[in-house]
């Protein structure tokens, strides 16, 4: 056989089997499916699976949206799954009991679900996220509401099928959503007050405060960050779940500015695997709760450093938590555990004129 025969035969056997790893590697990106569930003796209102793909269609364009804002373009700006037509698919799932008997009126029945759903469509374990929908009937509600999830092993959330639509109530069903992609919760700055963070209060807890509704949604820059390498953003699954060995952070300051009202934080981010982002969510005794605590980011640069600028900063004491969001979409500031109860702790205090940092 000739050389350049073998060179060639040698090239065909490197290259198929890259391509083979290649495919294997998309087909284990984490699905997100939309799921219609209903109980066995109830049928969905006519037009739900239309309704469903017109709001999958708008969250997708939502979260595209504020990414590329943010300055975080995403790979993947369709991540539900569709069909051969582009379409995207609803899966529609039965429970075994009836709406009166009362098991689907509280969150616990949703592994069982999303089981489920695995079995009867025949979907791969790739650590898939589920958003579902439960109808119970025209007299009946859920109202168990709630989201969880990490971006190694996917998750859950279920909430009630908005048979009335109601643009400014979407938001909530967006916001479970936004705890499968493992988002905490982050209220809106005062100079966006009139709008709502996607991960902040619903318009009921707003209203209580603002004392009027909002007027539209975003997704904070905090936010985007956290989710911009989650795989179903990147749409790879490379080092996916895989934690940092080594952590730290170094030349951590705090300066308050008492003219502007600012406070500027710098440091470095020291880790063996490749971070972009810091996030700081200023945890102020002064915010009326979680859903209202400010968030900030910053770009890390090469070398490890940071700059956040605390534009709204509330005189009184509190912790900054800082979380470090690196290129594998885990985001953990103790190398442990992922999202913001793995931040690293901060402490400040107001003593009536100024911050003192700790």
């Amino acid at each position: 056989m000739r050389k350049h025969q073998v060179l060639s035969l040698l090239t065909v056997l490197l290259v198929v089997p890259c391509s083979f790893l290649i495919a294997e590697s998309a087909e284990k990106v984490p699905r997100v499916e939309i799921v219609l569930f209903t109980p066995s003796d109830i049928e969905p209102p006519v037009d739900a699976e239309l309704r469903l793909k017109q709001l999958g269609s708008f969250t997708e364009q939502f979260f595209v949206k504020w990414l590329k804002k943010a300055g975080y373009p995403p790979v993947r700006e369709q991540f539900f799954t569709r069909d051969d037509m582009n379409e995207i698919v609803v899966r529609r799932i039965k429970g075994d009991k009836t709406a009166a008997s009362g098991a689907y009126d509280k969150w616990g029945f949703a592994r069982s679900v999303r089981l489920k759903t695995e079995e009867q469509y025949s979907l791969p374990d790739h650590g898939n996220m589920y958003w579902i929908f439960v109808w119970l009937g025209e007299d009946r509600e859920y109202k168990d509401w709630r989201g969880l999830g990490t971006p190694k092993g996917g998750g859950v959330c279920m909430v009630r099928y908005p048979k009335v639509p109601d643009p400014l109530v979407t938001k909530t069903y967006i916001h479970e959503l936004g705890h499968v992609f493992s988002l905490p919760h982050i209220g809106p700055l005062k100079k966006q007050r009139e709008d709502v963070s996607l991960m902040g209060p619903n318009l009921i807890n707003y209203r209580k405060l603002i004392k009027k509704p909002y007027r539209t949604y975003y997704m904070t820059p905090a936010a985007s960050a956290m989710i911009w390498k989650h795989p179903v953003f990147t749409g790879t699954v490379e080092q996916r779940g895989s934690m940092p060995k080594q952590l730290e952070l170094s030349a951590y300051q705090a300066k308050f500015d008492l003219r502007k009202k600012e406070i500027t934080i710098t440091g470095k981010i020291r880790s063996d695997m490749p971070c972009h982002s810091v996030v700081l969510v200023d945890q102020s005794q002064g915010a009326p709760g979680p859903y209202w605590y400010k968030s900030y980011v910053s770009r890390v640069a090469s070398d490890g450093s940071f700059k956040i600028t605390v534009s709204e900063p509330i005189p009184r004491s509190g912790i900054f938590k800082l979380l470090p969001c690196f290129e594998n979409g885990i985001n953990t500031g103790n190398k442990t555990t992922n999202g913001l109860q793995s931040a690293i702790s901060k402490p400040y205090t107001w003593n009536g004129k100024k911050f003192i940092f700790r």
